[in-house]
């Protein structure tokens, strides 16, 4: 098999994005009767962080945002930011269904 080329450094994602490993998506945690469940959010994040994530998406990909009503998104956003306290960075995810409801982001 022959070897790889040489990586380009302009092409590299890692490189390029400034996260020096992996940005992980964050589950949001629910109650069963489907409310936000912001007391469990700490044990998510520092379950995340003490595997050595280069920083954390909110309510995207696999984050349910979609399910999130505004003040659900920045409940949850307030929450995330105050366990991570800087140590990595914190992206949210913004995709919604309504044009109006994603410029107030």
């Amino acid at each position: 098999m022959p070897d790889a080329p040489p990586r380009d450094p302009a092409q590299d994602v890692t490189a390029a994005s400034g996260f020096p490993g992996v940005v992980a998506p964050m589950v949001t945690p629910f109650t069963d009767d489907g409310a936000l469940a912001l007391e469990r959010v700490a044990g998510i994040v520092e379950f995340l962080l003490g595997n050595r994530i280069a920083g954390l998406v909110v309510a995207g990909t696999t984050g349910e945002g979609y399910a999130l009503d505004m003040a659900e998104r920045r409940d949850l956003a307030v929450e995330v930011q105050r366990v991570v306290a800087g140590r990595v960075p914190v992206l949210l995810g913004v995709a919604i269904g309504l044009l109006l409801s994603s410029e107030n982001w």
